[in-house]
């Protein structure tokens, strides 16, 4: 699913205009990406649980530093 037709998808179930669910689909995604920056956990009950997990830089042949990319990893909720 795509981010438009999610969008769309919310703002029906909502009953919102598409306008109104794009916004705060965004807020949402831009708060979880803050919190997750920030080293905590982002939990919904009965969907899942997002975490960074951090990469260590690591080396190369002859002493070359090379940084990793932080991954971000979900676990899904087991009650469903």
């Amino acid at each position: 699913m795509s981010f438009t037709e999610l969008v769309k998808a919310v703002a029906k179930r909502a009953g919102v205009p598409e306008r109104s669910a794009r916004v705060i689909l965004r807020a949402f995604l831009q708060e979880t990406g803050t919190t997750l920056e920030a080293g905590e956990r982002v939990v919904l009950p009965g969907f899942g649980t997002f975490h960074l997990q951090r990469q260590k830089p690591r080396s190369l042949f002859g002493g070359t530093r090379v940084t990793s990319k932080d991954k971000i990893k979900f676990r899904e909720s087991r009650r469903k």
